[in-house]
């Protein structure tokens, strides 16, 4: 796959077309080691957090708050289960395992 096709699945068409473009930033490579810059109103983080280890969601939890101005907004869009307060239903509980077995991951309750 080219970045270019890389770049038209990250939406960033869209954004250009919607007149957002000097309004939303996109920051190409690996989250964990690409600088986030600072200062941004929201950090949005979507469907990445469950494919990472509990250490990786902390480096990018901490980029993602440094990357913030203050009073900056962090949306996260990512696959929970209930924890304590339910049982994980079939599918959920498969994924979990499957993100587990192949990267390190797993679907989290909301407390972590």
């Amino acid at each position: 796959m080219t970045t270019a096709q890389i770049l038209a699945l990250t939406g960033l068409p869209q954004i250009e077309q919607a007149g957002l473009g000097d309004r939303i930033q996109y920051i190409e490579g690996n989250l964990l080691d690409t600088d986030w810059g600072n200062n941004y109103d929201v950090v949005f983080l979507s469907n990445i957090l469950h494919g990472l280890t509990v250490e990786q969601c902390e480096i990018a939890l901490n980029k993602a708050f440094q990357a913030l101005r203050g009073g900056g907004t962090l949306l996260i869009n990512d696959l929970f289960h209930p924890g304590d307060q339910g049982k994980l239903s079939s599918p959920i509980s498969l994924f979990s395992l499957i993100y587990y077995v192949t990267c390190g991951g797993r679907i989290r309750n909301r407390r972590f």
